[in-house]
């Protein structure tokens, strides 16, 4: 159930409900684990929602201070949404 589209010259896949189930499932398995590495091509956007994400469901910082301390993240506010809802049980729009 992949979504791609053309961007120049490339080919993106857009973020799937499939993929955040697979991240909720994986994060809640290592909920142990006190540190998480998320990376992407360019580690600003994706990646950002996705350690945003994760720092919402097992980090001790607020959403604020997860971003001071990370300033270059500008989270993908459709991924870190979609995480949000797949996690919490609600059906993807």
């Amino acid at each position: 159930n992949e979504r791609r589209i053309k961007s120049g010259r490339q080919e993106l896949q857009l973020f799937t409900p499939e993929q955040a189930e697979i991240i909720c499932e994986f994060v809640e398995r290592n909920s142990h684990v006190k540190e998480f590495f998320v990376h992407c091509l360019a580690g600003v956007s994706r990646s950002g929602a996705v350690g945003t994400f994760i720092n919402d469901i097992l980090g001790e910082e607020t959403y604020f201070e997860f971003l001071n301390e990370n300033p270059i993240i500008k989270p993908n506010y459709f991924i870190l949404a979609l995480l949000r809802r797949v996690y919490n049980g609600i059906p993807p729009e």
